[in-house]
């Protein structure tokens, strides 16, 4: 697989890309990695704010592999260390934690509530029993499996919140992603036994091995990307992309960059990372017929609003999510919690997170234009207005990919354009339109590198879903 005088581009530098770029390089290519920020990590990155590391999300790393987990720890210096991760959920008024155990949970839903609850999902049950029902969509699965009360309460509303979709739209697949055990009865036995199947068990809801990077989770990107760099990749930051050349036997043949200068970078194989509609709109061929004016192909912005609190801690969780339609915010989270070094002894630092649109006005809030959300949000914490320090924002561009009933369909047409060239490869969580966490990110990375590198394109495409899977599985 070596050969020196070819060249691999990489477009982008967060998870994925950087495990392509470094399996690419390890491999003998000459890589050029190309990023429209100042810095690696993408999604996973890290910045400097004051006397804080701000991480945007913050994001702990999934241990699952031993090779991706390798390339972490060797690329942190030592700083990638176990973190035994906390979290709540704010169902009701008080919080339960999560995953949920069974006596928690039924002591804080109450006896007239789990009446209802069981009392539901048996009519359900029964119904299911008379009448075949679809389940297409997320509502329709989760009423099903868990009943009316329930879904509404755990999943349904909150779902509904966070997209600001009607949860009719939302796919079965996310559904199935996202509900642990995938029914009630499932859940309670879950709960109880602690047994998971087989198919719940290759979800991320039940890794707990969870790690971090002790100066932020972006560190581990950045040295990852300054190792690439070191061994002689050419590195472009802050880089826009004009458009991508594809030839008449569709062939990926050079990239165009707007730089101060002009500049086209000519390659052999050209691995994207970006979202897909992205690349689409670079490549001055058409590479699919797909029009994604039709949304069903679309992924949804994020706000972190960043809240320097005047004090040592809020709480000792690493993620609150914010169930209760009370809220505005969908999940809090406190950076220190990951590691003491990102936040000085008496401040704290906490993240509001919310999904939005750029049609949505809150879009191009700044800090202060948050204030009155957060002075709410937080006065649920006992936290006083005296008590805010500062108050800035990070916006993440198409952070989320929406899966809407029907999407499936759409961008498997669309890969089975894309599969026609054979030296280009889309793949991560957004170059494949999933929603996958960083370890898998960088494992379809790595693999899209290697089944482009030996003409497979077109297999990558149809097992692209299971990949992680099969990594995951195999002995190390």
């Amino acid at each position: 697989m070596h050969d020196n005088n070819k060249t691999v581009v990489v477009i982008g530098a967060g998870p994925a890309g950087l495990s392509a770029a470094y399996q690419a390089q390890k491999s003998g290519y000459h890589v050029v990695l190309m990023e429209k920020t100042g810095i690696a990590g993408g999604k996973g990155g890290s910045k400097k704010y004051k006397n804080f590391t701000v991480d945007f999300g913050p994001h702990a790393y999934h241990a699952m592999t031993k090779e991706i987990t390798n390339l972490m720890e060797n690329h942190s210096k030592g700083n990638l260390v176990d973190i035994n991760i906390k979290q709540k959920l704010y169902i009701t008024k008080k919080p339960i934690s999560y995953p949920m155990k069974i006596k928690e949970a039924v002591l804080n839903f109450g006896i007239g509530l789990n009446i209802k609850i069981l009392f539901d999902f048996f009519v359900s049950k029964t119904k299911s029993i008379f009448i075949k029902q679809s389940r297409n969509s997320f509502k329709q699965f989760g009423e099903a499996n868990f009943g009316k009360t329930l879904y509404d309460l755990c999943f349904g509303k909150y779902t509904e919140r966070v997209f600001r979709r009607s949860s009719d739209d939302i796919s079965v697949e996310y559904a199935r992603r996202k509900l642990p055990n995938a029914s009630l009865w499932g859940f309670i036995v879950g709960l109880l036994t602690k047994i998971h199947s087989k198919k719940d068990r290759e979800s991320y809801l039940h890794v707990r091995r969870y790690m971090y990077n002790k100066n932020g989770i972006g560190n581990t990107y950045q040295e990852i990307a300054k190792g690439i760099i070191d061994r002689g990749a050419e590195a472009i930051f802050n880089c826009e992309i004009s458009n991508i050349v594809v030839s008449e036997d569709n062939k990926v043949q050079s990239v165009n960059l707007n730089l101060p200068e002009k500049k086209n970078i000519k390659c052999d194989y050209l691995i994207s990372t970006i979202p897909i509609d992205d690349l689409v709109h670079y490549t001055d061929k058409k590479i699919t017929d797909h029009n994604f004016n039709e949304k069903k192909i679309s992924y949804k912005h994020v706000v972190i609003v960043n809240v320097i609190l005047d004090k040592p801690r809020l709480s000792e969780n690493h993620w609150i999510y914010l169930v209760n339609d009370q809220f505005y915010f969908n999940r809090l989270s406190e950076q220190k919690n990951f590691s003491m070094n990102c936040a000085p002894k008496n401040k704290t630092l906490i993240m509001l997170e919310v999904i939005l649109d750029s049609v949505d006005k809150e879009w191009r809030w700044e800090g202060d234009q948050w204030r009155n959300k957060v002075e709410k949000e937080l006065g649920f914490f006992n936290i006083s207005s005296k008590e805010i320090e500062d108050i800035w924002v990070t916006r993440m561009e198409k952070a989320y990919p929406l899966f809407l009933v029907g999407y499936e369909e759409v961008k498997n047409k669309i890969l089975n354009d894309f599969a026609k060239f054979k030296n280009i490869i889309s793949t991560g969580r957004y170059g494949l339109f999933l929603d996958v966490n960083m370890h898998d990110a960088m494992v379809l990375g790595a693999e899209g590198f290697r089944y482009l590198v030996e003409n497979k394109v077109e297999e990558f495409y149809k097992d692209h879903k299971m990949v992680c899977i099969w990594k995951r599985n195999q002995k190390s």
